[in-house]
């Protein structure tokens, strides 16, 4: 019988979470052999799974994007300095949607980078709770705006 690979999702209890860590230790040999060991960067990649891609869920949480990507930008790379790359946007994987951090910091580590992730998320609520109308008003229009663009590239 011919093997075929499958696309499933792994539904956790929630207040799960899940750590997949890479080190150059762990990688094939191979790849191992094209590691720098004298890279001095880190990175993260933090997955805050939504659920089923499906609406009204992922316009939720593209809207969420919308509100809490230049906040966290300004906090974790600006205000903390904690990296060049610093993004908050919304990912869809195997059809699920959730919204993603990453960072890549020369200065901390992933265990800090996560940490500092965690702290701005303890302040979205109070972030949403302030958000003006207006300012709401105009987040949903620039999502409206982004959902009506002509695709640039095949691939979108």
């Amino acid at each position: 019988r011919e093997c075929e690979s499958m696309y499933r999702a792994l539904v956790l209890p929630a207040d799960s979470e899940v750590w997949v860590r890479q080190h150059p230790s762990t990688l094939p040999e191979d790849q191992r052999l094209l590691a720098n060991a004298d890279e001095t960067n880190s990175a993260i990649e933090v997955f805050l799974q939504a659920g089923v891609d499906e609406r009204p869920r992922t316009m939720l949480v593209e809207m969420l994007e919308q509100v809490l990507h230049k906040c966290a930008e300004q906090q974790l790379r600006t205000v903390e300095q904690l990296g060049y790359i610093v993004w908050c946007t919304s990912r869809f994987t195997y059809n699920t949607v959730g919204l993603r951090f990453i960072i890549q910091s020369a200065v901390a580590s992933p265990t800090t980078l996560d940490e500092r992730i965690e702290a701005f998320l303890e302040t979205v609520p109070a972030l949403l709770r302030d958000l003006s109308e207006v300012d709401f008003a105009d987040y949903r229009q620039a999502l409206v705006e982004r959902k009506l663009e002509v695709d640039k590239k095949l691939r979108q």
